[in-house]
């Protein structure tokens, strides 16, 4: 073979090698961008999957339990920014559900029905069946100044240890929100679910404002 021919061989096969060599390295990226790509989406299937999971843990409307009774001692005031010292407040006595309690400046509260009835389910923590015990509890303002009952505040309890009776709400139970007018009173309904079995010994008390210490009424919860 001649010199040119073999010059000419030897081109072709470097002109081969490079072609192989260059095939090989446009291989690589694509291999790995297969590799890559498959992971956004993967990644990303499972976070709503998890999501979407997550919400089956709360519990569902039909699946509540009722709130427990916490423990508590009837005797504490509201703290207001606006109220005065607890030894600063004129005070009532203690009595029994169905008496009176009267303030030295003229008001006066008083429990003036309770009924019994059950629970309709409508809220978180109530559970359809739970004995419902109302309180009207009705406030005369015999002093001179308007009474402003936007922060009346009632609690009740039962049992020994003593427990705070859950509250309840529904249509026709709700706070006082309004003022009286020195002569004038004003009524509401507060709603508490105590079991049957201690309805024979509960108290009530009614927080008026920052001026009154407690209104507290203890006896049983008859229907009257």
């Amino acid at each position: 073979m001649s010199r040119t021919g073999a010059a000419v061989v030897a081109a072709a096969a470097l002109l081969a090698l490079t072609a192989c060599s260059s095939g090989s390295t446009s291989t690589t990226p694509s291999g790995a961008s297969s590799t890559a790509s498959p992971v956004g989406p993967s990644a990303a299937s499972t976070s709503p999957s998890s999501t979407a999971g997550s919400p089956s843990t709360s519990p569902s409307a039909g699946s509540q339990s009722p709130v427990p009774a916490t423990s508590g001692t009837p005797g504490a005031l509201v703290s207001r920014s606006s109220g005065k010292p607890a030894d600063q407040r004129v005070d009532s006595k203690p009595t029994t559900i169905g008496k009176t309690a009267v303030y030295p400046d003229g008001m006066t509260v008083r429990i003036t029905r309770i009924a019994q009835s059950t629970v309709t389910a409508s809220g978180p923590g109530e559970v359809t069946g739970q004995p419902m015990t109302k309180f009207t509890i009705t406030i005369t303002n015999g002093t001179k100044s308007t009474l402003v009952l936007d922060q009346v505040v009632v609690s009740a309890f039962y049992g020994s240890p003593s427990l705070r009776a859950q509250p309840l709400y529904g249509p026709g139970i709700g706070d006082f929100g309004t003022k009286v007018a020195p002569g004038k009173a004003a009524s509401t309904v507060y709603a508490f679910t105590i079991p049957v079995k201690q309805l024979a010994s509960v108290t009530l008390t009614v927080d008026v404002d920052g001026a009154h210490g407690l209104a507290t009424f203890t006896g049983p919860a008859k229907p009257f």
